[in-house]
């Protein structure tokens, strides 16, 4: 499990674990670097700061899909997971789930 500094851009560094957390404290963008391998998969978990609700951007290194951005929970201290694999013949992470609002 690795903490990862939030920032303007969260960047998340995928050759150093398999789950990143992060604590939002302002509205950034997220984005995803190094990953090792065709069909990696780590998770993201998202925790709404004090202040916000926070919102995210997401760098195209990210994919969705056809079902779309997903919409952060607003309660302050909720925990937003991503779950995402990374496709090597599309340089992209594809966000594979999405599970909102588990209360900490």
């Amino acid at each position: 499990m690795e903490n990862v500094a939030d920032g303007a851009t969260i960047t998340i560094d995928a050759a150093l674990a398999s789950t990143f957390r992060v604590t939002l404290g302002g509205n950034h963008e997220i984005t995803v670097i190094n990953p090792a391998y065709d069909g990696q998969k780590i998770v993201v978990e998202v925790t709404q700061g004090e202040g916000g609700p926070w919102s995210l951007t997401y760098s195209s290194a990210l994919d969705f899909g056809a079902a779309g951005q997903p919409a952060l929970s607003t309660t302050a201290g909720d925990e937003d997971d991503f779950g995402l694999s990374y496709k090597a013949a599309t340089g992209r992470w594809r966000v594979l789930a999405f599970a909102p609002g588990y209360a900490n």
